[in-house]
């Protein structure tokens, strides 16, 4: 569910080695996670640009199914709620594409 949430959560958490692992042998500039209460394996904190700013576009494209009603019917209407769907959706694909 990471890339439909409405707050997108980061960074990300790329499973990389199990428990018995030494850190050392991970490249020095991972930010790595240790095995602990909620996963089994060392973890790589990752933070995706590319995920933030195709978030943001599905967050643009919410407002503008959100915003359509708020003008009177007519053209307007149906164009911010067509452009907002539209948006979201290509959004919605590209962020399932690029997470990590």
């Amino acid at each position: 569910m990471t890339p439909f949430s409405v707050v997108q959560v980061q960074p990300v958490t790329v499973p990389v080695g199990p428990a018995a692992a030494d850190p050392l042998d991970f490249p020095s500039h991972w930010l790595l996670e240790p095995p602990g209460e909620f996963q089994e394996g060392w973890a790589r904190l990752f933070v995706s640009t590319d995920l933030a700013w195709w978030h943001d576009g599905w967050v643009l494209g919410l407002a503008l199914v959100l915003l359509a009603p708020a003008f009177p019917g007519g053209t307007t209407r149906r164009v911010l709620l067509a452009t907002g769907v539209l948006t979201g959706a290509v959004c919605a694909v590209a962020q399932a594409w690029v997470i990590p």
